[in-house]
């Protein structure tokens, strides 16, 4: 049981706007404060937070300059 805690890795890479970052959240939602009672916030505060957080992180990494684009080519794939 994780008791309202959600932990996300991820390694975001777009290749067309050559834009990578990993982001790492630790998010808990447990409202009440009672652990072990089953009633914890995934779905209201969890996931809606994460997706803003994702989004808000991308359009930032977007508009922010580099001095060193990344070179992306190892990580596409050709299906």
């Amino acid at each position: 049981d994780s008791y309202g805690f959600i932990i996300d890795n991820s390694y975001f890479v777009d290749f067309k706007n050559k834009v990578e970052y990993f982001l790492t959240a630790v998010v808990h939602s447990n409202e009440d404060d009672i652990y072990n009672d089953g009633k914890y916030e995934y779905e209201t505060i969890c996931f809606p937070f994460l997706k803003n957080l994702g989004r808000a992180i991308y359009n930032f990494e977007l508009e922010r300059h580099r001095n060193y684009p990344p070179d992306l080519s190892k990580f596409r794939f050709k299906y």
